[in-house]
């Protein structure tokens, strides 16, 4: 989904700080999924990082899972998981930023997701097209 050149400029020690300033600055929640003994997938979330949506105050920031895991039922609870702590702190509604040909647009479809803008954006000098789904605030009886 992304050009090569936006992949092979990652790297390891970038991405272990930022995660690290990420879970030292609190906040937000992270989860990880396990088969077989092995992570295989991570979710996080928290209070909503964009200034242009304050009517979304949470944010499904992160998640990912291996190709050789989907289909266990992990991504589903990764999801649930995550939902249910913004939930607890009423970060609801909530959205997550998806760069729009990635499948995982059809699995939060299928949780109850709205797609709610499309845009052209940047990431690392690459133009790509992304979007935002968002989930209503469920109503309460």
């Amino acid at each position: 989904m992304l050009p090569a050149f936006v992949l092979d400029a990652l790297s390891y020690e970038e991405r272990a700080q930022q995660w690290t300033q990420s879970l030292e600055r609190g906040g937000a929640c992270t989860y990880v999924a396990e088969h077989d003994g092995h992570i295989v997938g991570f979710a996080s979330g928290g209070p909503n990082r964009e200034d242009g949506y304050p009517e979304y105050p949470g944010e499904l920031q992160t998640l990912y899972l291996l190709r050789s895991a989907q289909g266990l039922g992990l991504g589903r609870a990764l999801f649930e998981t995550v939902r249910d702590w913004l939930r607890a702190r009423e970060l609801e509604p909530f959205m997550v930023w998806v760069i729009a040909a990635n499948p995982a647009c059809r699995f939060y479809e299928r949780f109850g997701a709205t797609r709610i803008v499309t845009q052209e954006s940047e990431i690392r000098g690459a133009l790509v097209l992304d979007c935002i789904y968002a989930w209503p605030k469920p109503e309460r009886s």
